[in-house]
């Protein structure tokens, strides 16, 4: 039998490691709810029972997708739909979100203002680096999803504002106006909703 052999890697004292990052790296907190993740899957593994529902993806045997879309998902496979896509999305795919917000929304937006990502981490993060410069101000309503690391990462100076149940969790006009205009930041403002996890554009 042949013997396995355990490569050990040593990068060194941490503080020499921690020198050579980045500041902006050197100053980030692990995500909140990834730590709770972490805590449940402990739990689990311990034996423990918990219905997960931190980080949006659930245990299929107790919240399955809807058998039309496992079947979408079959023919698609079956018909060799298993290369790259656009790097915009699938043109029927974006047609069909321009459609749902309309319906949903009232919103009509054009097609060529459509992306679709594999995840909403990365667009979020895209668009605090596109409209955002060190310094700028950041309203965000809390809670809210990863808001205070987005900041962080681009040098922006987050400010949040606390919701309410009753309000849907959405920040009032009210709860915003100390932080906009004269009383607060003349400089376009931007949030993030937390349950539809959209950005959208203030001017203040």
């Amino acid at each position: 039998m042949a013997k396995e052999i355990t490569t050990r890697l040593d990068f060194g004292a941490p503080k020499m490691v921690d020198g050579s990052l980045s500041e902006r790296v050197r100053g980030l907190i692990g995500s909140e709810i990834l730590k709770i993740a972490g805590d449940i899957r402990e739990l689990k593994a311990a034996g423990h029972t918990i219905c997960n529902l931190t980080v949006g993806d659930f245990d299929t045997r107790q919240f399955p997708i809807p058998r039309v879309l496992a079947e979408g998902i079959a023919r698609a496979y079956d018909s060799g739909e298993t290369n790259y896509p656009p790097s915009d999305g699938v043109l029927d795919l974006r047609r069909s979100i321009v459609e749902f917000v309309e319906r949903e929304w009232g919103a009509r937006y054009p097609i060529e203002s459509v992306l679709v990502a594999s995840g909403a981490r990365p667009i979020l993060y895209a668009a605090y680096r596109c409209v955002l410069n060190p310094g700028d101000r950041v309203i965000y309503p809390v809670p809210s999803w990863n808001n205070n690391h987005y900041c962080h990462l681009v040098g922006a100076r987050g400010v949040p504002v606390a919701t309410r149940p009753e309000n849907g969790f959405l920040p009032t006009a009210d709860e915003l106006a100390p932080h906009l205009g004269r009383q607060g930041n003349a400089n376009p403002v931007y949030f993030q909703n937390g349950q539809r996890r959209q950005q959208t554009r203030y001017l203040g």
